[in-house]
C-alpha cells in the first residue's frame, strides 16, 4: 500500500505541473483519482522498482530490450524522453490500454493495474 502512495504522489506532482487538479485525475485514469498534491516525497519506493523489474522481466523485456516494432528501448533516454516529457499517466495509459503495436498490459491480460504501473515506473526510471 505504501508504494501506491509514492506512485500516487509522483503522480500528483505531474499532473500539479501539467497545471491539472486531483479532481481532473480521474478523466485520465481512474486510478489516479483522490492523489495528493504536494507530498515532498515523489521518488519511487525500492519495493516498487523491485515490483517493476520483475514485471519488465516477465512481460516488458520482449519488446522493449530490442526495439521490437518501434518500442523504446530500456535505458534509451533518447527515445524516452518524449514519454517522460508526457508524464507518468501518459504512460500508464498507454500501458493499459495499449497503443501502436503494444497490446493492453504488454500483451499479459493476468497483470493487473498495479503490476502494470510498477513496471511503467521501472522503466520511467531507467528511460531518465
Amino acid at each position: 500500500m505504501k508504494q501506491m502512495t509514492v506512485w500516487f504522489a509522483a503522480a500528483a506532482l505531474a499532473l500539479t505541473a501539467l497545471g491539472l487538479q486531483p479532481s481532473e485525475a480521474k478523466e485520465l485514469h481512474p486510478m489516479l483519482a483522490g492523489t495528493h498534491l504536494g507530498s515532498s516525497d515523489p521518488a519511487p519506493s525500492a519495493a516498487m522498482l523491485a515490483e517493476g523489474k520483475k514485471v519488465y522481466a516477465g512481460t516488458c523485456f520482449a519488446c522493449h530490450d530490442n526495439g521490437v516494432a518501434g518500442a523504446p528501448k530500456l535505458g534509451d533516454k533518447a527515445a524516452w524522453r518524449s514519454h517522460l516529457e508526457a508524464g507518468p499517466e501518459h504512460l500508464l495509459k498507454m500501458a493499459l490500454k495499449g497503443e501502436g503495436a503494444m497490446p493492453p498490459r504488454g500483451g499479459n491480460p493476468s497483470l493487473s493495474d498495479e503490476e502494470v504501473r510498477a513496471a511503467v515506473t521501472y522503466m520511467m526510471e531507467k528511460g531518465r
